[in-house]
Formats: structure tokens, sequence, C-alpha cells
């Protein structure tokens, strides 16, 4: 059941030559309705060469309220 506070995102994450980590948000993939729908296209996107040498993570994003 989707939690509907919540929206699922991919987030890329690379770490540099001194070990910091940078986290950007894959806005063109998404939102999610859940978690398993972010892991679905996390799998599909490490068969493209350009995702192979990263980690792909699935992140949430609390919605606005309305």
């Amino acid at each position: 059941m989707p939690d509907s506070e919540y929206k699922w995102w991919i987030d890329q994450e690379v770490r540099d030559k001194d070990g910091k980590v940078h986290v950007t948000r894959l806005l063109h993939y998404g939102p999610f309705r859940d978690e398993i729908a972010a892991e679905r296209q996390i799998d599909e996107l490490r068969r493209m060469e350009r995702y192979r040498q990263v980690t792909l993570v699935p992140s949430t994003q609390r919605k606005p309220r309305s």
C-alpha cells in the first residue's frame, strides 16, 4: 500500500577522489508511488552504461501539505 504522505525518487550517489559523497536526485525519473516502483526503475537504469559506476538508491520526499 503506497504511503500517501511521501513521494519516492531515485538518488544517485557518487564518491569523489577525496571520499566525499555527492547526491543528485534524478528528477527525470519519478516520482514513484512506492519504494518497489523506484527499485524496479533502478534495476532498469543499472543496465545503462552511465549508471554502472554510481550508486542508485530509492529515497523519499514528504509531499507538501495542500
